[in-house]
């Protein structure tokens, strides 16, 4: 009797075994994602794997305890995960996925984890994020689902919980405020080690800085947003700036190298810590609104350009007399016939744009273009 009552025991542990191995490996090959969190034994989403829908206050005999390389969360949740047992010691909330845990610091760290709400979008106090002071997420933890208008200069690293957030370095939203959506684990990175003044949350919690047709930029006169901080939220055709990096706040932005939106120009949308990628380095002479309202020709004028496949005007000549916001035209040559015209190396006039007066016998000399003309379109001068 006491000999098949273990033989049922054993034969229902090996059931359990092959059953909790049939639910890995079609956990492993199915699409995740779904409710709750999933965990990888390896990076990219590989490796033994395990699905949980509740919390999990400690992993020991689990096989997974410090040993979650890549974790995907189900959609609208967030969950803590923890370095020790019963969620203690340094915990992050994270949502999303990350295929890699090592750039957060967090490979094989996690020894617990649980649920702590699903998030709506726009609601109310959704946002969180977690201030550190010392970086790598280490060190006091402080606590933030709301605005905070002053704040000891102690910060080192943060987690974004939820949302996108806003860090000033002065009180009040003051000073120069960067816009950040994801956990940054040396705030270096944004030159905002020990310097957030103040933040808040600009997801819904509380009216959101400038609309993207009310765009603003921050010049700086060094790299990484350092040196003097100006800042524009309307074209300007003159500037005496010597300009190395830039803060996007809203919109895109058209930089240009000659004064009054001529010359080279670059359009960009986001942050960029040193021009010199995008070859505008202390080139900055005019700025304006990508999406600007740019009068062209009256109707009836006789405004044209000529693009040329070769250079010296030879080759086959296309004629435009409008806008063109998508085009592909190899072009080695212009003849500007009337007008002034702005040419762009990528569509809807971003990317590398040229404003021209005059015709252009070999398009070598502009080598930023590739060649290829995306768009092209009038435009009337600015007064000088």
């Amino acid at each position: 009797m006491k000999r098949g009552y273990f033989n049922v025991l054993n034969l229902i542990a090996l059931l359990l075994v092959i059953a909790g191995s049939f639910v890995s490996t079609y956990a492993q090959d199915r699409e995740m994602g779904g409710i709750g969190i999933t965990v990888f034994q390896d990076r990219n989403f590989r490796g033994r794997t395990a699905t949980y829908t509740s919390d999990v206050q400690n992993l020991d005999g689990s096989g997974f305890n410090d040993r979650i390389s890549s974790i995907r969360v189900g959609p609208g949740e967030r969950w803590e995960v923890c370095q020790d047992a019963y969620y203690q010691g340094r915990c992050v909330v994270v949502s999303g996925e990350e295929s890699d845990l090592r750039r957060n610091s967090w490979d094989n760290m996690i020894s617990s984890f649980r649920r702590i709400g699903t998030w709506q979008p726009g609601t109310p106090g959704s946002s969180y994020i977690v201030l550190f002071d010392q970086t790598n997420y280490r060190g006091n933890a402080r606590n933030y689902s709301q605005a905070v208008a002053n704040l000891p200069l102690t910060a080192q690293s943060v987690t974004i919980g939820r949302g996108t957030w806003e860090f000033c370095t002065l009180a009040n939203f003051r000073g120069t405020c960067i816009r950040i959506a994801q956990s940054v684990p040396d705030l270096r990175t944004y030159s905002l080690w020990r310097r957030i003044a103040s933040a808040r949350p600009l997801d819904g919690s509380v009216t959101p800085g400038p609309a993207p047709s009310e765009g603003y930029i921050v010049l700086y006169d060094q790299p990484n947003y350092r040196g003097n901080p100006t800042n524009y939220n309307t074209a300007a055709s003159n500037l005496n700036r010597r300009a190395q990096s830039v803060t996007i706040g809203a919109g895109s932005w058209q930089f240009c190298e000659g004064a009054n939106f001529t010359g080279r120009c670059v359009t960009l949308d986001r942050s960029t810590p040193n021009l010199s990628s995008v070859g505008m380095n202390r080139r900055v002479a005019s700025v304006r609104p990508a999406d600007f309202a740019q009068p062209g020709p009256q109707p009836g004028s006789d405004w044209y350009v000529v693009l040329y496949t070769q250079a010296n005007y030879r080759g086959t000549p296309t004629n435009y007399r409008s806008a063109q916001p998508r085009i592909a035209k190899t072009t080695g040559s212009v003849t500007v016939g009337q007008g002034v015209w702005e040419i762009c190396s990528g569509v809807n006039y971003t990317g590398n744009c040229r404003t021209l007066n005059s015709s252009v016998p070999n398009m070598t000399i502009f080598g930023i273009f590739g060649r290829t003309i995306r768009s092209i379109r009038p435009v009337v001068p600015q007064p000088r």
